[in-house]
């Protein structure tokens, strides 16, 4: 497997942040739940790139040949990807809820998450000092909220299955389809403002 070089011809053209949304985008479409080992490596790849404004915009046809790339694509790394044994979203309870959530990779990861939050918001938490129950309240409220929105704008729902595999290769929609759950994983200011307050919203870049 090749080594992944951020300058190399095939991603010096390639702008970083739009390729972080379409593979996010494309992790939201169930056909391509047994693919997410290489779709997560491709957000990987585009964390590392650098914004290009003036690059070329990533088409359906430009994804499908940087899934190929061997950072992405190779045996080794197919190899890792094992059958998805688990539903793909799956709820939890907080305040305001439930929230949907999508269990990625981890098997059971929602339940774990609810076990997680009740034992620092219930009554085994109630030593933690106040001002991290206050600030981890806020936090999670405002990552629950965001995952609700974004599957829900996918149209996804509680208990999504992954289908039979029937593919081999990474399935990425049309132009339209794809731009719609770009959409669905893209916020702008007003977008997260609807989402939670401002001083919570602060607590995502501190």
């Amino acid at each position: 497997m090749a080594d992944f070089v951020s300058d190399a011809k095939v991603w010096n053209t390639v702008d970083g942040p739009s390729l972080v949304c379409s593979a996010a985008a494309l992790q939201l479409i169930p056909e391509n739940i047994p693919c997410l080992v290489r779709l997560q490596r491709l957000a990987a790849v585009g964390a590392c790139l650098p914004h290009r404004p003036d690059a070329p915009r990533l088409s359906p046809s430009k994804l499908r040949s940087l899934l190929k790339e061997s950072v992405i694509g190779d045996p080794i790394v197919r190899a890792q990807e094992d059958p998805y044994n688990d539903l793909y979203t799956g709820e939890v309870s907080f305040h305001g809820g439930p929230y949907l959530i999508a269990q990625g990779l981890t098997e059971r990861s929602a339940y774990t998450l609810s076990l997680i939050l009740r034992s620092i918001f219930g009554p085994a938490g109630e030593g933690l000092p106040a001002d991290y129950l206050r600030a981890a309240g806020r936090l999670t409220q405002v990552l629950l909220r965001i995952s609700h929105s974004v599957l829900n704008q996918a149209g996804l729902s509680r208990g999504t299955r992954a289908p039979a595999p029937r593919r081999k290769e990474v399935f990425v929609p049309g132009e339209t389809a794809l731009e719609r759950l770009r959409r669905a994983v893209t916020f702008n200011d007003a977008a997260l403002t609807e989402i939670a307050p401002p001083y919570a919203l602060k607590l995502l870049v501190s």
